[in-house]
């Protein structure tokens, strides 16, 4: 999978673009609130921020910064991601852009619980499609190849302070990669300003996140 999604980046950058009209903007900035549940855990509530930034006619870069947060369980157990990178985008007809994207990604895991957390490193790779369903509705969909799903196993709530650390070491693993689709509406409520619905499902442990957001373009 994650070969297919960088052989898209590369040919994007040396495929000539079509001259169609530029629809869809790529300097934006939207906030909301999600809520996230996986095979093990459900209930996960916490907030998503992402930035985008266009330079030139055909690339972007962005930013985005990703909570959920599961207080209601014994360890308070948590997940948070930052992502950044950049991306090219190629107009396929008016109202249809072609989006790749690459980037790194950090990615913690918390236990307030127990006052532990895990952390790891990767990077993440993507394609999808914007699309002008009309003037005021726009649907988007990718899918994304990353290196830090973070793995939770319910064998951590046996072990109690301060014998959890090699516990939640082999417990839970970093370095596990995931395939992510995601699919998005936009409703326009006016040039500068939307409304988001967004949702995401990771082909390991079966995470999925609903993200409500409003976006403001610039």
């Amino acid at each position: 999978m994650k070969n297919y999604l960088l052989a898209f980046v590369a040919l994007l950058v040396v495929t000539p673009l079509a001259c169609v009209a530029d629809n869809f903007d790529y300097t934006y900035l939207d906030a909301g609130l999600t809520s996230a549940k996986h095979d093990s855990l459900s209930g996960g509530n916490g907030l998503g921020v992402r930035g985008s930034l266009r330079f030139g006619t055909r690339y972007f870069g962005y930013a985005a910064y990703d909570e959920h947060r599961f207080d209601h369980t014994s360890t308070a157990y948590g997940w948070e991601f930052v992502h950044f990178g950049a991306g090219m985008h190629a107009g396929l007809t008016d109202n249809l852009d072609f989006v790749a994207f690459l980037g790194a990604v950090s990615a913690t895991t918390t236990y307030r619980g127990y006052g532990l957390s895990l952390a790891d490193h990767g990077y993440e790779a993507g394609a999808g499609l914007r699309a002008k369903l009309s003037d005021s509705l726009e649907l988007d969909a990718d899918i994304r190849h990353d290196t830090v799903a973070l793995q939770w196993n319910t064998y951590t709530v046996a072990c109690s302070p301060p014998y959890c650390t090699s516990a939640l070491g082999t417990a839970v693993g970093t370095d596990h990669a995931e395939n992510v689709v995601s699919a998005g509406l936009e409703y326009a409520l006016s040039h500068h300003f939307g409304l988001g619905l967004d949702y995401s499902r990771s082909n390991f442990q079966g995470m999925q996140v609903w993200k409500l957001s409003g976006r403001w373009n610039f």
